[in-house]
């Protein structure tokens, strides 16, 4: 564990956080505090998967990408 050295809440672009509620190695109060903190966080948490959520969830994640992707 170190210093981000940056706070959170100076993170500007849309952030989507995906937390399985199942994930023994890291909680999901890590994504639920993270989510709280950056102001344009969106938190999506699966209550039966586990540490690697994308895996069941990466067809939400890329719509999720898709909609919120900025273009030049």
């Amino acid at each position: 564990m170190a210093p981000w050295n940056f706070s959170p809440t100076d993170i500007r672009a849309p952030l989507y956080l995906l937390h399985g509620n199942q994930d023994r190695i890291v909680p999901s109060t890590h994504s639920q505090w993270l989510a709280k903190h950056i102001p344009h966080a969106e938190l999506h948490l699966t209550p039966t998967d586990g540490h690697i959520s994308i895996l069941h969830q990466a067809p939400t994640a890329l719509t999720w990408l898709t909609t919120h992707s900025r273009t030049p």
